[in-house]
């Protein structure tokens, strides 16, 4: 597929070079790129020459493919095997991020100068209140996107290398935990007023679901002979509908022993549901009401936290109607709670009592035991003393140790 440079004189007098490639398609075509010099024509053409020998050729006629096009192909091949979740989240960045900005550029021009200029510019924009308008999560998950379809574009022989892969933007702010205790697991729980929901707070913390999981599960899923708890799916919003799938780590499901005092919990609860395998652990009350377990639909995660888990947390101590006056659940440090807190709660209840990583890591369905050491190591090293003084408590049940004497070393004879 060797090709030649021809000259050509313009009209306006000017000399002009064109570099020719013959294509191996069928029936054959010809690449031509025209250069002022010669020389430029050559070392295109050498270049060219050197990427057909080591097999990273590139058809030059792929360059001015439009960005969108490599959008709509990676959405048609990549998305799909995405959690619905994920991939809501995946066509809202393409959508509002890299369509409105790159759709129309060639990608011939994308570059990773033009990346970070970019990415420098969002991170520079702020709101009328002074704070940025981008998060630096938000601008880490527009990368993610963008380097993963540019990947795409390599494969299908489109790019010859990924302009945004490793690109060093802010790091985001890890989110501190708030972690309760036992006694505000229970304060928090006693300040909600249906018992379902209460009861949701402590299979919550003490099992560590997601909230998804939690709303998602059914009848079927509790073993009360076995005192068990079976996640098999999650509850979903997609873009204000409800739907059930699968769970985070994808397809994964996983038991969950249950402590002896929810499992009661639990079976005193499931006497007021109907007796389908198919009912729903956790319902809505369909109207703000106090319906009993099984009247209403699945809960909205959302809601839920607006109406029944924020109220108890904080209270209502100035409200004017004093039969509706509330103290907080909670100290004021710890207004701050999160629904999915609860979830960090577990595995700090799990650290505290001993449990191996390995476990926890099982309890919680992180999908590696680097996740669950990343998130919660650095609450080991309190149970890193108590280990020590449980090691200590082994030497001195051994006995006084047997006193060590210096040996010197004897002097060799002659």
């Amino acid at each position: 597929m060797a090709g030649h440079v021809r000259k050509r004189r313009l009209s306006d007098g000017r000399v002009s070079y064109q570099a020719r490639l013959p294509t191996s398609s069928r029936p054959r075509k010809v690449i031509v790129k025209t250069f002022a010099r010669r020389r430029d024509a050559e070392r295109w053409l050498t270049g060219q020459a050197a990427a057909i020998h080591d097999g990273s050729f590139i058809d030059p006629r792929h360059d001015a493919k439009p960005f969108r096009d490599l959008i709509t192909t990676w959405e048609r091949t990549h998305l799909p095997k995405l959690a619905p979740k994920s991939r809501e989240r995946y066509e809202s960045v393409t959508r509002t991020y890299l369509i409105p900005r790159f759709g129309s550029t060639p990608l011939g021009k994308l570059s990773r100068a033009a990346f970070k200029e970019w990415f420098a510019s969002l991170a520079a924009e702020h709101k009328p209140d002074g704070k940025p308008r981008y998060a630096p999560g938000t601008l880490r998950k527009v990368q993610v996107v963008l380097s993963s379809i540019l990947s795409e574009g390599i494969e299908l022989g489109l790019l010859r290398e990924n302009p945004a892969a490793r690109l060093r933007l802010p790091s985001p702010p890890r989110t501190e935990m708030t972690i309760l205790t036992a006694d505000e697991i229970k304060a928090l729980a006693d300040a909600i007023e249906r018992a379902s929901d209460r009861l949701a707070i402590y299979v919550a913390a003490y099992c560590g679901l997601r909230a998804g999981e939690l709303w998602a599960l059914q009848r079927r899923d509790i073993d009360l002979l076995h005192n068990r708890l079976y996640v098999r799916r999650a509850l979903k919003d997609l873009r204000g509908h409800l739907e059930f799938g699968d769970t985070k780590t994808t397809g994964s499901r996983r038991t969950v022993s249950l402590p002896a005092f929810l499992g009661a919990m639990l079976a005193e609860h499931m006497e007021t549901m109907p007796a389908s395998p198919d009912a729903l652990l956790f319902v809505s009350t369909g109207g703000g009401g106090t319906r009993q377990a099984g009247d209403g639909g699945p809960i909205r995660h959302s809601l839920f936290v607006r109406r029944v888990f924020k109220p108890a947390i904080i209270g209502d101590e100035d409200n004017e109607d004093e039969k509706k006056r509330r103290k907080p659940a909670l100290s004021a440090e710890k207004h701050n709670l999160r629904f999915h807190d609860l979830r960090h709660t577990c595995a700090s209840l799990l650290i505290a009592a001993g449990a191996h990583p390995k476990l926890i890591q099982a309890r919680l369905g992180h999908s590696s035991i680097t996740t669950t050491l990343d998130r919660y190591g650095h609450l080991f090293p309190s149970v890193e003393a108590a280990l020590a003084d449980a090691l200590d408590a082994t030497f001195n049940g051994a006995g006084a140790p047997t006193q060590l004497r210096e040996v010197k070393p004897s002097t060799p004879r002659g």
